[in-house]
């Protein structure tokens, strides 16, 4: 168990998010944190393959993420 403060308008927004979910807080905001901590993962991952095809390709980081964020972008207009 742990105790935090949020403002009182952020948990109203949940509370309202997990009645319209049926969820109870608690399941809401370990959901949440979850969901945080796997798009972290991912995005940690993702960066460590960016650099190492930089390194394999002799580009510098700031080059292959700057074609990774192309990329990205190329995606969401496919996606559309």
């Amino acid at each position: 168990m742990i105790n935090f403060s949020i403002p009182n308008t952020l948990l109203q927004q949940a509370d309202q998010l997990a009645k319209k979910q049926s969820q109870s807080r608690s399941e809401l905001l370990r959901n949440a944190i979850r969901q945080f901590l796997e798009k972290e993962k991912i995005k940690s991952q993702l960066f460590s393959i960016v650099t190492r095809s930089a390194k394999r390709n002799n580009l510098s980081e700031a080059k292959a993420l700057a074609l990774a964020e192309e990329a990205k972008q190329w995606a969401r207009k496919q996606s559309k």
